[in-house]
């Protein structure tokens, strides 16, 4: 083959080599500008983070109810483990005057005295509801009207110990199951206790009514230890 002819392949075989390069190349760059927008940064700023507000400590005392007893906690939060209070309760005696006026024995209206000792064993202080007396499926608090000097109880602090005479105005079958056959309940911090009612002097009046409450509150207190 002629020299002339051969160069004429070689230049065009190195044309077509520079065409595939340039293509290769083109190619190559269409590529890269792919990837490169897959694979680019997309650590954008951060969301902000959602305002869930604050929670602060209570520092006031905390007041649980436990039924008929209210128990006040000193320490600033009070949870399930914090310790309640604890009431030893114990009756030491009940005397009823029934009343002797007409009215007063239609109605059958008495006066029941309850004498009561009570201590707070516990950590904390108790102040109780009124205690209610139950005969016969009937039920009354203590009588505001009678309360006097150790006839209801002042919050308890702890290992406190207080005796009282609680006063009962009572009517109806009440004053007839505890007149008949003596037994009736006491509720109380909580708890329901037995009490057996001793039948004491009738009551003529008001100011007879007064002087025997009196009188039986001192003989309560005397006689019982």
């Amino acid at each position: 083959m002629p020299r002339r002819e051969r160069v004429r392949l070689l230049l065009r075989g190195l044309a077509k080599l520079l065409a595939v390069v340039v293509v290769a190349g083109a190619v190559g760059a269409g590529v890269g500008v792919g990837l490169a927008t897959l694979t680019g940064d997309d650590d954008g700023p951060e969301p902000a983070a959602l305002d869930t507000g604050s929670t602060t400590a209570a520092t006031t005392p905390a007041t649980t109810s436990v039924s008929d007893a209210t128990v006040t906690s000193t320490t600033p939060q009070a949870t399930a483990s914090t310790p309640l209070a604890k009431l030893r309760v114990r009756v030491l005696g009940t005397v009823l005057h029934p009343a002797s006026t007409p009215s007063g024995m239609r109605r059958k209206r008495a006066r029941v005295a309850v004498r009561v000792r009570a201590e707070n064993t516990g950590t904390t202080t108790v102040t109780l509801a009124r205690p209610t007396l139950t005969a016969a499926g009937a039920s009354v608090k203590t009588d505001p009207a009678a309360d006097a000097p150790n006839t209801t109880f002042d919050p308890f602090a702890p290992g406190e110990t207080q005796a009282v005479t609680l006063r009962f105005e009572t009517a109806g079958r009440l004053t007839a199951r505890l007149t008949s056959d003596h037994n009736g309940q006491l509720r109380i911090a909580g708890r329901t206790l037995p009490v057996f009612a001793t039948v004491g002097s009738p009551l003529r009046s008001s100011a007879q009514r007064d002087a025997g409450a009196a009188a039986t509150t001192t003989a309560l207190t005397t006689t019982t230890p």
